[in-house]
């Protein structure tokens, strides 16, 4: 059952904070809610506070503002989320607000195949008066890979 606290949280994160910025929406889940954009998601919604996604290059961003992770217990054992609580000075500035969904949002996905990290990039390119979707995949830095 979701909070009301949540469902709140969640009309004023997708229709008040997040309207300028375009291709955002929302789902329920694991009783609070992801945030997506362009249909990947970068922020989630639980116990009545908004995370955003973090990785190796915005994560000193947020230990800057003392934000903590989110965690949650599974079968006794605490477990720690690669999201992180959205600082309240960034939430009452929309024009950093977007900045920050821009940093969090993952423009490229990495995939653990066997030992070795596969890089998937999507593109758009116009092919015969409409759009469709190629991915690139690249291994590593050693420049093999395929189309």
């Amino acid at each position: 059952m979701l909070m009301q606290a949540d469902k709140s949280l969640n009309e004023y994160v997708v229709h008040d904070l997040l309207s300028q910025i375009r291709g955002i929406t929302s789902r329920a889940m694991f009783g609070g809610y992801g945030i997506y954009k362009n249909g990947k998601i970068f922020a989630i919604i639980a116990d009545g506070e908004l995370y955003f996604k973090v990785g190796d290059s915005n994560k000193a961003d947020y230990q800057k503002h003392d934000s903590k992770p989110f965690v949650y217990d599974a079968h006794g054992k605490q477990m720690e989320m690669s999201y992180w609580q959205l600082p309240q000075e960034i939430m009452d500035n929309k024009d950093k607000v977007a900045i920050w969904v821009e940093k969090s949002w993952p423009s490229r996905k990495r995939v653990r195949k066997g030992r070795k990290v596969v890089r998937v990039e999507i593109y758009q390119f116009h092919r015969i008066g409409k759009f469709e979707n190629s991915v690139r995949i690249g291994m590593n830095e050693t420049g093999a890979g395929f189309w």
